[in-house]
């Protein structure tokens, strides 16, 4: 995954990679401070270790952003600016991290779900079953994330060498 921004101290640091987007280049070339909220309002919101996106669901995460970065919760991001979160979000797409998210928004919806049913009987089992479910992902994670270690390193069919020892990633097969 290529890095294009980091959170630093609460401040989202540009590395020189992102304005090599042009939709990114763009927007610095046109304003590089109004073009530093709109990469700041992208990175919070999109990032998958914001503190914005850990702390919150994104009804309320982006009037909240927009709030703090452009000091308007209504904000509408410009055509020129759209086109920009999407190609970071694009850049930012793999299948872990699709998975991360969509665990979140699952304990989003378990939550409400308990909420919603305060004077209800709770189908517990169907929760234990969800819970149970999301806890052996990270065994499937590491094993996909092994697989693409592999193939990368060309391993899937000699990956062991003389002594039943492991192929170096940098070694030939």
């Amino acid at each position: 995954m290529i890095k294009l921004a980091d959170i630093v101290a609460g401040k989202v640091i540009i590395h020189p990679d992102l304005l090599l987007i042009p939709e990114f280049n763009k927007l610095w070339e046109a304003d590089p401070k109004h073009a530093t909220k709109v990469i700041s309002y992208i990175v919070f919101n999109n990032e998958w270790d914001s503190p914005y996106v850990t702390s919150g669901d994104q009804l309320t995460r982006e009037p909240r952003l927009k709030e703090k970065i452009f000091n308007n919760k209504n904000y509408q991001l410009t055509e020129e600016e759209a086109i920009a979160e999407k190609e970071y979000k694009a850049f930012k797409h793999t299948s872990i991290l699709e998975m991360l998210t969509n665990m979140r928004l699952k304990l989003d919806s378990i939550s409400s779900y308990y909420k919603s049913s305060l004077d209800e009987a709770l189908d517990e089992k169907k929760i234990k079953d969800l819970l149970t479910g999301m806890t052996s992902v990270g065994s499937v994670i590491k094993s996909i994330n092994s697989l693409e270690t592999m193939v990368k390193a060309g391993e899937m069919v000699t990956g062991k060498v003389k002594g039943d020892s492991k192929v170096n990633p940098y070694e030939m097969p």
